[in-house]
């Protein structure tokens, strides 16, 4: 009854409410003016084939567009309603172009395009961050080791520390990173944090965010969450990225709460996987958190990259890193995200070991992943046991047969929920991050990775791949591909709508 109470009372569920609230009062008035007045009947008609029209000509995946032409179909009035008040990319050209003048400012690297490997020339051309050498990188395979590693290298801070992540939430983990932070502001370190405002609206209030102003950290509020329809509210910031002093930092897939590190079990045990970065490819970290940064405040509480560089003295030419950034269109005009996946996908040779714990994505993803299968590369694809959302596990699960009839190997995680993002190819490629194989990741959210080359690390991400897979993993067949009747009539019901949330 307490959590209930706690859930609804929420500041989200209030804002939610709003919204939802929003909504139907448009559709009902649309309604009520279309049974007592023919003209709007006519108007609305009108309207609906102008739309209808407009959104073919949309500038974007047609996973995107078909939703909303199957809801004008099926309902001119509401799915035209729907569309006037979440659909257009008014609001997100006027963000654009904020985020394009603070992205043209921040990145200051030339870009180097006589890289040789085919991977790194896409992704610098496609996100103007830079491949290093003389870096290491660490693969830490669970959120216990992330957790450690980030106490160390935070107690170490002299100068300053960014802090960016999806979920902050009270509790243990946190707890213990907050005496650190106290401590080090004593020391006269400036500490940065930003954490995303819808996210974080049903973990902690308003006030406590003020709380850790007041104590000397300088929070930021990414995106703030407010009871109006736009389809902004979409634009989450899910990256997860921490720098010290421009020495260190961190990228992966843990949020800073308890159930990351196992102190809370929700669904089982939780496993993720995160990077530990060391030297020239911390400045990418750095940019990225400052073009977030840059975007919440205004220009004159703006950051300079230049401000927080520092010299590496590593020196290690074995390997290529690089961090990158993603977000939604129109913000981030090029699918970014999308087009690094399906490049290590097309150039896999020998194996391709992907992990995520959602598989929700276009048909030809699932095909260019069959394709690879088929040109003789051992593909496997790690998935939780135990989903934390059972409808988009039931979309992730109607891909089963498709994959397994074909030869890849769908892994379940029996021991709960594996919340990785990782992939990892022929011993010379990895890729860990925040980007799910889901169209939140892929189209709505502002996600990060990390893309390594012939890093040593690589391989051991490869051996934790295969330890998860003999001792904590069941290979799905039959049984698992199988759809039960509502099953079915879920996957039917919301498949085609997911591209728009």
């Amino acid at each position: 009854m307490r959590k209930f109470s706690k859930i609804v009372f929420s500041r989200a569920f209030i804002l939610f409410l709003l919204i939802f609230l929003q909504i139907a009062f448009f559709v009902v008035i649309n309604y009520y003016l279309s049974s007592f007045y023919s003209w709007f009947n006519i108007v609305i008609s009108l309207l609906s084939i102008l739309v209808f029209f407009i959104v073919v000509n949309l500038d974007v995946p047609s996973s995107i567009i078909v939703p909303w032409l199957v809801a004008i179909a099926i309902s001119p009035i509401f799915g035209t309603t729907l569309y006037l008040l979440l659909g257009r990319n008014v609001t997100k050209k006027m963000v654009a172009k904020k985020y394009q003048r603070i992205v043209n400012d921040v990145y200051i690297d030339d870009v180097d395009y006589k890289t040789k490997n085919e991977d790194i020339k896409l992704i610098e051309n496609l996100t103007s961050c830079k491949a290093h050498k003389n870096t290491k990188v660490e693969y830490l395979k669970c959120g216990e080791d992330f957790f450690e590693k980030l106490k160390s290298a935070l107690r170490k801070a002299e100068k300053y520390i960014f802090m960016e992540y999806f979920i902050i939430e009270k509790g243990f983990m946190w707890n213990e990173i907050l005496d650190v932070l106290e401590e080090k502001i004593k020391q006269g370190v400036k500490v940065f944090l930003m954490y995303d405002s819808l996210a974080c609206s049903t973990k902690d209030s308003l006030a406590y965010f003020n709380k850790l102003k007041k104590m000397g950290i300088n929070v930021q509020e990414f995106n703030k969450f407010t009871p109006f329809v736009d389809a902004i509210q979409n634009n989450r910031d899910h990256r997860k990225i921490t720098v010290v002093d421009g020495k260190c930092g961190f990228m992966g897939g843990s949020n800073l709460a308890d159930e990351y590190i196992n102190k809370k079990k929700i669904y089982g045990l939780w496993r993720d996987s995160n990077i530990y970065i060391e030297g020239e490819a911390v400045i990418n970290l750095i940019e990225l958190f400052i073009n977030q940064y840059n975007a919440t405040v205004g220009i004159k509480e703006s950051l300079k990259v230049e401000d927080y560089r520092f010299e590496s003295e590593i020196t290690d030419n074995s390997s290529y890193i690089l961090p990158y950034g993603t977000g939604p269109y129109p913000i981030y005009e090029k699918r970014i995200a999308e087009s690094i996946y399906l490049n290590v996908i097309y150039n896999a040779k020998e194996y391709l070991y992907i992990t995520t714990p959602y598989l929700v994505v276009d048909t030809y993803i699932i095909d260019v992943i069959i394709s690879a299968k088929r040109r003789g590369v051992d593909v496997k694809i790690m998935l939780p046991g135990i989903p934390d959302k059972y409808m988009v596990y039931v979309l992730a699960k109607s891909n089963f047969k498709k994959l397994i009839d074909s030869g890849v190997e769908v892994l379940l995680y029996k021991d709960g929920f594996i919340h990785s993002k990782s992939i990892v190819s022929d011993n010379v490629k990895g890729i860990v991050g925040t980007i799910n194989f889901d169209y939140r990741s892929l189209i709505h959210h502002f996600e990060c990775a990390t893309y390594m080359y012939k890093a040593p690390c690589i391989i051991d991400m490869k051996e934790d791949f295969l330890n998860l897979r003999k001792e904590n993993c069941i290979i799905a067949g039959e049984k698992e591909e199988k759809l039960g009747f509502f099953e079915k009539l879920i996957k039917n019901l919301i498949k085609a709508f997911m591209p728009l949330f």
